[in-house]
């Protein structure tokens, strides 16, 4: 996010909040699995299922409340987008690193 922050760059700023996003729902995910664990009773493990949810719900909808705000701002004010050097050596790198990830996945 901090490379979005200093390139005023929504689109870098939406990737790094994904991936804080992604980190914040895998440690809701297993304060889940751990809360209702073997030994767990069916109400406890419906509400630790439910709290996990509500956690990743809310992270993604206060992300795309932020793309939302700053796209219809910049649409108002008719700004031009920017080409920042780091988005672009973030996107390349992604093509290049996303594609490996996804075959060892399926493999």
């Amino acid at each position: 996010m901090v490379p979005g922050l200093s390139a005023g760059s929504v689109a870098l700023i939406g990737f790094g909040a994904d991936s804080a996003i992604e980190v914040i729902s895998s440690l809701g995910l297993l304060w889940r699995l751990r809360r209702a664990g073997p030994h767990a009773t069916v109400g406890d493990e419906s509400a630790a299922e439910k709290r996990a949810l509500y956690l990743v719900a809310t992270t993604f909808f206060l992300l795309a409340l932020y793309i939302t705000w700053e796209a219809v701002n910049s649409l108002i004010s008719r700004e031009e987008p920017l080409t920042s050097p780091v988005g672009i050596i973030l996107a390349v790198l992604s093509l290049a690193v996303m594609p490996a990830s996804l075959e060892e996945l399926i493999e």
